[in-house]
């Protein structure tokens, strides 16, 4: 399976959903991902946001994935990486007309 294969699926799911969807097997494999991380008290702001990207490679995760996914606290996360992610243009925004947007999901951008 490719990230490819996921892209549409991301775009179907509820907007209303609070989680974004994941079988067991994703989310078992995206702690696997996020791991080294999630193990560390404190890691290089390289090996997070490399997380970070690979974590979001093919599909949408909510600030709430990230954060348990990473066991870092939603401010951290939210201000310290994915703002800045998103503006540099690494992560894109499920809902890029409402950054605010309650159900907001960030994915890797793909190199055009």
């Amino acid at each position: 399976m490719t990230s490819d294969d996921l892209e549409p699926s991301s775009d179907d799911l509820e907007p209303s959903s609070d989680d974004l969807e994941l079988s067991s097997d994703d989310w078992e494999s995206l702690k696997a991902i996020a791991a080294a991380v999630r193990n560390k008290g404190k890691v290089s702001t390289e090996v997070l946001e490399t997380t970070i990207l690979k974590l979001c490679q093919g599909r949408f995760l909510n600030h709430k994935q990230l954060q348990e996914l990473l066991g870092r606290s939603h401010n951290t996360l939210r201000l310290g990486y994915l703002s800045k992610m998103q503006k540099t243009g690494q992560l894109e925004l499920r809902y890029s007309d409402k950054p605010t947007h309650p159900d907001q999901g960030y994915r890797t951008k793909q190199s055009t």
